[in-house]
């Protein structure tokens, strides 16, 4: 997405994958790596700690060049260290921050959001105050045992999830079956909001596997990104990847309704996204992940970037969670001996991309096609030619 002889990205040096996944990308997106890219040492995980006054006055420089342009910085998530550091930047006339800030994240970026608490129960919860209309599941948020057991008897149900208020991707993510379980739940990330176990609705795909139909939504600052709603898909509570949606044309718009009143009502400035979870044919809003990029979006705007412009064409991302070893270019040749390697060929694109690839950390792969069925069969054939569990 770092447009040619126009863009700069800041990466970390000294990471082999990283440097092999760039020199990659490069091929296929005229990405200048001499002119376009600033290294940091490498020295940290946490780029935002290795910005120095170098790097900062390298971006300033490029500004100052560019006088009658203007410039979006873009972190991942707003951290001290990119607030300290991106000042100069901020306060540039020419520089603006797409992000948002940490007294509006203390307030939205968490699902303690979704429910009153269970200290407070005559507290509306921030999406009540929203719009009250939105579907919840039933529950609360609970910050230690008491609360737990209170609203395990209120809710009623002798199965219900808890989940952390603050951890994303399904992490601590559990499900309680009695009294003697919630008692037993310690509390290893903090408040938790505990739901009843919906009664989940499902779609059977083409190959005869049963899934549950969760479909997300995601926003830059105002606007709502896509022009058409993705499932999740899930392994268990984990999230995998992203599919062209089930749901029918009432049920899409109905969501997309619910998304709207969200983010005119939070008001964010920067990237985020709602995951629902479809139950007896209601949308129900089940997790709020704003003030950063989330897995979703990056599959939306790669798509956004090189096919906005075919509308019919579909799209599914996926997550591999084993752990690639080959070199990306050995990877890329496999797929073009498959004959799945993406081609650009306008409206009737066809194939699959790895999206993401650092070797020995994460892959993941886009399937473009002109169809639900197509984009899951390119996904059915890049598993089989890597020997990945379908």
């Amino acid at each position: 997405m770092v447009r040619p002889n126009k863009d700069f990205i800041v990466l970390p040096r000294g990471s082999e994958g990283v440097d092999e996944f760039l020199s990659f990308l490069a091929r296929f997106t005229g990405l200048n790596v001499d002119t376009q890219v600033i290294w940091t040492s490498g020295v940290t995980e946490c780029m935002h700690q290795e910005v120095d006054d170098v790097i900062v006055s390298s971006l300033m420089a490029m500004v100052d060049s560019r006088p009658d342009e203007g410039f979006v910085l873009i972190p991942y998530t707003f951290t001290p260290s990119f607030v300290q550091w991106s000042q100069p930047l901020a306060q540039h006339p020419q520089v603006r921050v797409l992000g948002d800030n940490f007294e509006w994240r203390a307030i939205f970026s968490s699902k303690g959001i979704l429910h009153r608490h269970m200290k407070s129960l005559d507290v509306p919860s921030r999406v009540e105050l929203i719009d009250a209309s939105i579907p919840v599941p039933q529950g609360f948020i609970c910050s230690d045992t008491e609360d737990l057991v209170r609203a395990y008897q209120t809710i009623g149900h002798q199965d219900v999830i808890v989940k952390p208020c603050r951890t994303s991707s399904g992490l601590g993510i559990v499900f309680l079956h009695s009294l003697e379980e919630v008692l037993a739940y310690s509390f290893p990330y903090g408040d938790v909001a505990i739901e009843e176990k919906l009664d989940l609705d499902y779609v059977v795909r083409s190959n005869g596997s049963t899934e549950e139909i969760s479909p997300a939504i995601h926003y830059m600052g105002p606007n709502i990104m896509g022009h058409f709603l993705v499932d999740q898909v899930l392994e268990g509570v984990v999230y995998s990847g992203n599919q062209p949606t089930s749901l029918d044309a009432l049920r899409q718009e109905e969501v997309m309704t619910h998304a709207v009143s969200l983010v005119r009502g939070m008001g964010p400035s920067g990237p985020g996204g709602f995951d629902f979870l479809m139950a007896q044919g209601r949308p129900y809003l089940v997790d709020i992940n704003v003030g950063r990029f989330n897995g979703s979006l990056v599959p939306k705007l790669f798509f956004g970037c090189f096919f906005n412009q075919h509308i019919n064409l579909k799209w599914l991302y996926w997550i591999e969670h084993s752990t690639p070893t080959e070199h990306i270019e050995t990877v890329w040749e496999r797929l073009e001996s498959e004959g799945i390697a993406l081609q650009d060929e306008g409206a009737d694109s066809y194939g699959v991309f790895p999206i993401r690839y650092v070797r020995d950390v994460t892959w993941a792969f886009i399937a473009i096609g002109r169809s639900d069925e197509e984009v899951r069969k390119l996904k059915e054939v890049t598993k089989e030619a890597f020997h990945l569990h379908a």
